[in-house]
């Protein structure tokens, strides 16, 4: 078998890039924090909960922002509920329009 039978060139991003995202909550525009900490999430608000009250709990670094991205495109609305409650300025919220 040939090195090239092997490893084969696959961009799966194809497959998402008509997908729309709606930011619901965010970070403006003008921060630009040096650090990300991405979060996907699909209906699993309660480990969602855990996973942002950890990142917030950031001692060592403070230039973050954390980027929540929900692949649950139905109506349900619990983690945009989550994290309105928190009221931080780190966190965005993006909900897909369809699940990737």
């Amino acid at each position: 078998m040939q090195q090239s039978e092997v490893f084969t060139i696959r961009n799966n991003f194809l497959k998402t890039d008509n997908i729309k995202s709606k930011k619901l909550l965010g970070v403006t525009e003008e921060r630009k924090p040096m650090v990300s900490i991405v979060i996907p999430t699909y209906n699993r608000v309660n480990t969602l909960k855990n996973a942002v009250t950890t990142a917030l709990k950031q001692e060592d670094f403070f230039d973050y922002e954390i980027v929540v991205v929900d692949n649950d495109n139905s109506e349900n609305n619990d983690v945009l509920q989550f994290l309105e409650g928190i009221k931080s300025d780190r966190i965005s919220y993006y909900k897909n329009e369809e699940n990737i």
